[in-house]
């Protein structure tokens, strides 16, 4: 079944299947999002320029020592303060899982068009695995990410933050990113899309004089109530040429961009289309109009040529497969560091020095927002009732934040499992911990090398992915090398699906879990399916003894019943 092509669409699916769509419905205004978010995120309708580790830290000491004092009992109760507490009592009402719920559904509109809307599949080994347990069996569902463009469930986080971002910001062309590998493929996937599909965000669409606006006819309606003190919009160190626009006046989806059909510059036109769609923070309809504003004003018939440039900063211990295959596909690499923190810290700070956009992997909102769109799909599929439990591979959070941000919106009785290998499993420690843990530094104290590369090194301090981790998610299951080894090979066998370790982690934690699943239905998210093929043999190779023995077992077992077939003959015959 085909799913919706509109954010709306969908939300009217979910109400027929009963669940709840208040959050994603929600009007959530910038005053409105935890302050951490505001400080040290860039935000559609408020771009920010990169705050130093350092510096974001003391915002944060500073904001907590400001709400402290502003509720000092000693405090006079006056108009201004009862203001400043009602506002403050606001923020606290919005979590992070919120933000990210609510641009959830924002992000299923924008993206719809650039993701593949992966296989819901049943697996017959998962529920006869639970069978075999307990004599009764259970509805087991996997979630193939791992058959989504460039092999992984990334493409949708860094589509969402891209088309989240001010024209500004795109203009400039260069995206930096850090990764061990498929948040690198997504990334460069996304730009090019973007830049084939979108060509008017070339800097002769965007950066140019207020006369190219002016000449296609492009006007913004003032906002109710702006006034003409409203100074202008631009991102941090945008050239004085840029096309400025007042805070209240930035156009609106609402209405289509005045004059897209007149006959004036189509490149302007597209290119403030396309502002329209990423700078309104407030219009749950610009996540269904964004295709029509922008193929409207002639985005999709524009030149092909390369305009976003992704930077792509990569530990020099990622897998020699993913960058071989990054390398093949024109990428430029930056080899930095053997951690995949060390590799986001320097990427980071090159995108400070240029000016430029910086996408995690997993640190940011909107990136969240676009791996929730998975949730939001598996909702579409199901009817309140049909879904009880989801186990999700967890490295920084991105995955399991968003997802589990949109399934506790619609139901706060779905249990979501978060699953990591034992030797690199920072989120989970990070959670009991109540802040960011490092990684463990190498054998000696637990820590080591993984199957589940895409899951493996450390989080960013103060990571945005904490909270929804710590308040969304039900249960934490770490599984050995061995069992990755063995869930990996034995879908292969039973399934002939093929998965890279990270997504072998969430198979593994199902067979552990299997006793308690009974009666359930239940999905495992196969995050990704880029393993190499020295990965794989080592998994093999890992995983022979127990996959050998379950094969004798089996053969033996066959042999037996050929046997008593036999014998039973010749004593009839």
């Amino acid at each position: 079944m085909a799913l919706p092509s509109t954010t709306e669409e969908l939300l009217e699916l979910l109400d027929r299947n009963r669940w709840s769509t208040v959050a994603f419905r929600r009007h959530l205004d910038i005053e409105d999002w935890p302050m951490d978010l505001r400080l040290n995120y860039q935000t559609p309708s408020c771009p920010r320029g990169f705050q130093p580790h350092l510096q974001q830290q003391q915002l944060q000491q500073q904001l907590q020592q400001q709400v402290a004092e502003s509720t000092e009992p000693s405090q006079l109760a006056t108009p201004a303060t009862t203001a400043t507490s009602f506002r403050s009592a606001r923020a606290v009402q919005v979590r992070i899982n919120d933000v990210v719920a609510r641009e959830a559904a924002v992000a299923y509109g924008k993206i719809y068009e650039h993701v593949r809307h992966t296989p819901l599949e049943p697996s017959p080994w998962l529920s006869n695995l639970v069978g075999s347990a307990s004599g009764r069996s259970c509805v087991a569902l996997l979630k193939l990410e791992s058959e989504q463009h460039t092999g992984s469930f990334k493409v949708r986080g860094a589509l969402s933050k891209l088309l989240s971002l001010p024209r500004e910001a795109l203009a400039r062309g260069k995206v930096f990113t850090a990764s061990t590998g498929n948040h690198a493929l997504a990334v460069l996937y996304a730009c090019k899309s973007l830049s084939e599909r979108y060509a008017p965000l070339s800097e002769k669409a965007v950066i140019d004089d207020t006369s190219a606006a002016a000449s296609s006819n492009i006007q913004a309606p003032p906002a109710e109530g702006s006034g003409s003190g409203v100074g202008p919009v631009t991102a941090p160190g945008a050239s004085p040429r840029s096309v400025q626009l007042p805070v209240q006046q930035q156009p609106s989806l609402h209405e289509g961009p005045e004059g897209a059909g007149n006959g004036g510059n189509s490149e302007a036109t597209a290119a403030a289309s396309l502002c329209t769609a990423a700078n309104d923070v407030s219009s749950l309809e610009r996540g269904d109009k964004y295709r029509n504003s922008v193929e409207g004003a002639g985005g999709a018939g524009g030149s092909s040529s390369r305009l976003l440039r992704p930077q792509l900063y990569i530990p020099t211990t990622a897998s020699p497969y993913k960058i071989r295959k990054l390398r093949s596909l024109g990428a430029e690499l930056h080899l930095y560091g053997t951690d995949c923190l060390q590799a986001e810290l320097a990427a980071r700070k090159a995108a400070a020095e240029a000016d430029a956009v910086y996408v995690s992997p997993y640190n940011d909102p909107w990136v969240m927002a676009g791996q929730g769109t998975i949730g939001l799909e598996l909702l579409a599929a199901c009817r309140r009732g049909q879904l009880d439990v989801v186990l999700v591979p967890v490295g920084g959070g991105g995955l399991i934040g968003g997802i589990a941000s949109v399934l506790k919106a619609a139901d706060p009785g779905i249990q979501v499992v978060g699953c990591q290998p034992t030797v690199s499993d920072v989120m989970a420690r990070s959670v009991a911990a109540g802040t960011i843990v490092s990684e463990l530094a190498g054998p000696h104290d637990g820590g080591g090398d993984t199957l589940s590369d895409a899951t493996a090194g450390g989080v960013e301090f103060g990571s945005a992915t904490l909270q929804p981790c710590s308040d969304c998610v039900d249960e934490w299951v770490t599984v050995s090398e061995v069992e990755i080894a063995e869930a990996l090979v034995e879908l292969l066998e039973e399934q002939s699906k093929l998965v890279e370790g990270a997504a072998a982690c969430a198979l593994a934690a199902f067979k552990r879990m299997a006793p308690r699943l009974v009666g359930k239905c239940v999905v495992a998210v196969c995050c990704g399916g880029n393993i190499a093929v020295a990965s794989l043999l080592k998994a093999i190779n890992l995983a022979q003894p127990a996959v050998m023995g379950a094969a004798e077992a089996e053969v033996e077992g066959i042999h037996r019943s050929d046997n008593s077939d036999g014998e039973s003959f010749g004593a009839d015959g």
